[in-house]
């Protein structure tokens, strides 16, 4: 995926941890010259996912209720990430109920 539009694609590296509510760790790599750039992190994302769509790193994380069992989060949080002015910068914020619940 091309997010920043520079005609270079960047690379997203998904680390699924160990644990009760599969944290997951992502980060997103430009190549600049002859090294590697990280050029986005986030770490510990519980139940996590990510993809892109269109211009957007799309981040999905489960949301937790209290007496939530760690498999299963009352909601899910998606965070809509674009790049600009040099850096990915949130778009939008949505929240919905979990689709097990």
């Amino acid at each position: 995926m091309d997010i920043n539009s520079d005609g270079e694609e960047e690379a997203l590296i998904l680390v699924r941890r160990e644990g009760e509510n599969r944290p997951l760790d992502l980060y997103l790599y430009k190549m600049k010259g002859d090294s590697v750039e990280v050029i986005f992190r986030e770490t510990g994302v519980a139940q996590g996912a990510a993809t892109f769509q269109g211009p957007w790193l799309i981040v999905t994380e489960g949301i937790y209720a209290s007496g939530d069992p760690l498999c299963c989060p009352s909601a899910v949080k998606r965070t809509y990430y674009v790049f600009k002015d040099g850096a990915l910068v949130v778009s939008r914020v949505e929240a919905a109920p979990s689709p097990s619940q």
